[in-house]
């Protein structure tokens, strides 16, 4: 990857979906697509799944 010129600024990664600040006040959408600088798409859909974090660690008292 080549280094980024400081006389140019950069290209944002991606395009669209909530983060993106293009697109005011639809930051609880259902779903968005967005689009990567290499121009592939990417669909992300909502759902009422929490991700998992792993197994909680065990305490011991003594």
């Amino acid at each position: 990857m080549p280094e980024p010129d400081p006389a140019r600024p950069m290209r944002a990664v991606g395009r669209g979906g909530p983060m993106d600040g293009a697109v005011l006040g639809a930051a609880d959408q259902a779903e968005f697509e967005v689009v990567m600088a290499d121009a592939s798409r990417h669909r992300y859909v909502r759902t009422d799944v929490l991700a998992s974090r792993g197994p909680e660690p065990t305490r011991e008292f003594s």
